[in-house]
C-alpha cells in the first residue's frame, strides 16, 4: 500500500524510494482513486514543479480518458521524485 506522503515530512529523496519500491501498476492502482481527486493531484504537482506557462488547465485532463491520465499522473509524479 502507498503510504500518504506528507510534503513537510518526506524529501524528495525519500518519496523517489517510495515510489520507486512500487510497480506502475501498484501506483497507480493505490493512487488513482477517481478522475477528480487525480486532476487535482496532477495539478498540484504542475504547480510545484513547472513555470506557469507550462501548467495545463483542469479542462485539458477532463478531456482525457482514464487510461490518459494514469499516464498523465504516473509521469507528473515520476517527474516530482526525478527533479533536474
Amino acid at each position: 500500500m502507498v503510504k500518504e506522503i506528507d510534503k513537510n515530512i518526506y524529501s524528495r529523496i525519500e518519496i523517489k524510494e517510495l515510489i520507486s519500491k512500487l510497480t506502475d501498476q501498484e501506483l497507480i492502482t493505490e493512487v488513482v482513486f477517481n478522475r477528480s481527486k487525480t486532476i487535482k493531484r496532477i495539478i498540484e504537482i504542475q504547480k510545484e514543479i513547472w513555470i506557469p506557462i507550462h501548467r495545463d488547465k483542469e479542462e485539458y485532463f477532463k478531456a482525457m480518458d482514464d487510461d490518459g491520465l494514469k499516464r498523465q499522473l504516473s509521469m507528473h509524479e515520476y517527474a516530482l521524485a526525478n527533479p533536474v
